[in-house]
């Protein structure tokens, strides 16, 4: 017992000076030791931190970069804007920022720069103590035969680059005189399609300058996605569209004919595809009951390569008089044999290759056409005097098309590509494309001896081809030989009339062929609007014209024009045009018992046509020093005719040949 109290008694006494002391240097040393790993470690955690935000830095700085244009010609863009990364980030060969001794552009921004004064720095947002600098240089591919022009890369990289001079007339507004200074004799060419960029964000930590670079090559091309890329493609060579209003119930019948497309493309795999369609008839936005048909089509194919295809051709199209809407037992469009023959779809060595020709053959011999359409009209009462010939089923086929000579209707698409080696060099697409003769519009008052089944109107003899063939750094040779071109002859039938220059009526011609041909057409609708072009006379009656008969004439224009005739005021009671009735059946005017009086009457005539066009040329477009070629060549033709009848919408559109094509050789 007085042992465990004593043990107790000296617990309860603390601890001693010695142990005390022993405990504060066991602590110091620990402490000591651990004050620098941590005092590092915070140092290592602020570093890391400012590595990250620079790194985030440069990369978005970068991602800004790869999502504005490469290049946009100066009219594209606006001479005083800069849309494009050579406009931001290379601007010019001269001044400020470049340097010629290994000609690059350097822009540096800071958290202070003035967007205004340096537009580059525009969307750099940076928090302070970070600057980043933009380093761009222009760049082309190396001949892999002479590595002593490459930069020193790896021997196992694909692909080598190295610097492209950059001359000092090279200036991003061209030759304007911009807010910068007039550049005559410059140009905004690029030297190059590839640039070089490198993005470094700078920050200072502890008295050091530190950084982080990223670099990449900026240019038009995608680089994952496809080298050559080229397209063409007929839309149709002809299309007629009208309306139909049946029980309250609006429908648009559509026929077309000559329908291609070609397409080659080297990406990831090289792929080649040739697709054709001879004709088409089908009923759009319909809920008749009576229906028979809403989508006819004639021959068709699509081939594909690979695997390679080689003299495919289709199986010939459907037979003529294709029945697609039921009124009153009565055919509505239709077309004769058609058929997609000598199609070639392949790819060799990554060169695609693809070409077809889509035919329409008078082959059954018809009586409606190789293509045709009925507009929604009473033959026996419509204020055109359209009828139905012999060889045409009513309700009145209002359009048709017919051979001429050899010529019946084709069409030609085909995509070729050269080695990237060959000299020239070459990615092309091309279309040709004819028909014979198209008419418009039968009546019975052109005689039957002009030998085009009474038509007003018709177009005869159409030809059309279109090409993009981009040619590698050769702008010139692209343009060249790239563009579109079309002619037809359009014949109208016009009636004699005072001072027209004409002893009797008989058919126009007018040659649609670019400007010329679309300067001919707006004379006609526009300057000669006021006289018209008579298309049908009413003829006299007993020897008295209508304006003897005391009204105007039912006379038919081109397009409607009103006109004001001095007619007689009389009152022929009994029919039997004698004018001087007996009272009190008469009026005469002045009281001179002369009962045929003058009066004016004004009358807006009937005309066929509403409006029509023709294309004045292709648009075309060369990019990329002529790596990319784009044309286009849409409606050739068109014609809006007047409505066919006064029950519902009835119009005739008519549209001839859409064309478009691109090629573009990345490689």
């Amino acid at each position: 017992m007085i042992a465990f109290n004593r043990v107790l008694r000296a617990r309860s006494e603390g601890f001693s000076l010695i142990e005390v002391l022993v405990s504060i240097f066991v602590f110091s040393l620990v402490t000591v030791g651990l004050v620098p790993l941590i005092l590092t470690s915070l140092r290592g955690s602020e570093l890391s931190r400012s590595y990250t935000v620079s790194k985030n830095i440069a990369s978005e700085a970068m991602e800004r970069v790869r999502g504005l244009p490469f290049h946009r010609q100066i009219s594209e863009g606006g001479d005083a804007q800069r849309v494009d990364v050579l406009d931001l980030y290379f601007p010019r060969g001269f001044g400020a920022g470049f340097f010629a001794a290994d000609d690059t552009f350097t822009t540096t921004c800071t958290p202070t720069t003035d967007p205004d004064t340096t537009p580059a720095c525009g969307s750099v947002r940076l928090p302070t103590g970070y600057e980043v600098t933009f380093v761009a240089e222009f760049v082309e591919k190396c001949d892999a035969a002479v590595t002593a022009t490459c930069d020193a890369v790896d021997e196992g990289d694909l692909e080598r680059y190295q610097k492209v001079d950059v001359a000092n007339t090279y200036f991003w507004q061209g030759a304007a005189s911009g807010p910068e200074a007039p550049c005559a004799g410059c140009s905004d060419n690029p030297p190059s399609e590839i640039l070089r960029m490198s993005i470094t964000a700078t920050f200072d930590r502890g008295g050091t300058e530190r950084s982080f670079t990223v670099t990449s090559l900026i240019s038009d091309r995608n680089f994952g996605g496809p080298r050559i890329d080229a397209e063409v493609e007929v839309d149709h060579l002809i299309q007629l569209s009208t309306s139909f209003n049946v029980g309250g119930q609006t429908s648009e019948l559509r026929a077309t004919a000559g329908t291609s497309n070609t397409r080659i493309e080297v990406g990831s795999v090289a792929s080649a595809e040739h697709s054709a369609r001879g004709a088409r008839a089908f009923i759009t936005d319909t809920a008749l009951p009576d229906v028979a048909g809403d989508d006819e089509v004639g021959a068709s194919i699509v081939a594909a390569a690979p695997p390679d295809v080689t003299g495919l051709s289709s199986p010939p199209g459907a037979a003529a008089s294709v029945s697609l809407l039921d009124l009153g037992n009565a055919q509505v469009a239709g077309f004769d044999t058609s058929e997609v023959i000598d199609v070639d779809a392949g790819v060799a060595v990554d060169l695609p290759q693809a070409r077809g020709t889509t035919l329409m053959n008078d082959t059954v011999a018809s009586p409606l056409g190789l293509l045709w359409m009925n507009g929604q009209v009473d033959v026996s009462d419509n204020p055109l005097r359209l009828f139905a010939p012999g060889t045409l089923t009513e309700p009145e086929s209002v359009a048709w098309l017919r051979p001429s000579g050899a010529t019946d209707l084709s069409v030609f698409t085909e995509g070729t590509s050269t080695a990237e080696d060959a000299s020239p060099r070459h990615v092309t697409t091309m279309a040709t494309a004819e028909f014979g003769n198209l008419r418009l519009f039968p009546v019975d008052f052109i005689p039957a001896a002009e030998g085009t089944e009474q038509a007003v109107l018709q177009i005869s003899d159409y030809s059309a081809s279109i090409t993009c063939s981009a040619l590698a750094d050769d702008e010139a040779g692209a343009l060249a030989n790239s563009g579109g071109s079309y002619s037809a002859t359009l014949s109208y039938w016009q009636e004699e009339l005072p001072n027209d220059g004409l002893t009797e009526g008989g058919y126009q011609t007018i040659a649609l062929e670019d400007s010329a041909g679309l300067l001919a057409l707006r004379n006609l609708h526009d300057t000669l609007n006021d006289t018209g072009v008579m298309v049908y006379e009413e003829p006299d009656e007993g020897g008295l014209s209508p304006e003897q008969q005391g009204r105007a004439p039912e006379d038919i224009y081109l397009f409607p024009v009103t006109k004001e005739y001095e007619v007689a005021d009389v009152n022929d009671v009994d029919g039997d045009l004698d004018f001087t009735e007996p009272e009190p059946d008469v009026n005469d005017v002045d009281g001179d018992s002369n009962f045929t009086e003058p009066r004016l009457e004004t009358k807006t005539h009937e005309g066929y046509l509403s409006e029509w066009a023709s294309l004045a040329g292709a648009n075309e477009e060369v990019r990329a020093l002529g790596r990319a070629v784009n044309v286009d060549m849409d409606s050739t033709f068109t014609l809006l005719s007047q409505p066919l009848t006064t029950d519902g919408p009835s119009s005739i559109a008519l549209s001839v040949g859409a064309f478009t094509c691109k090629a573009t050789d990345l490689r």
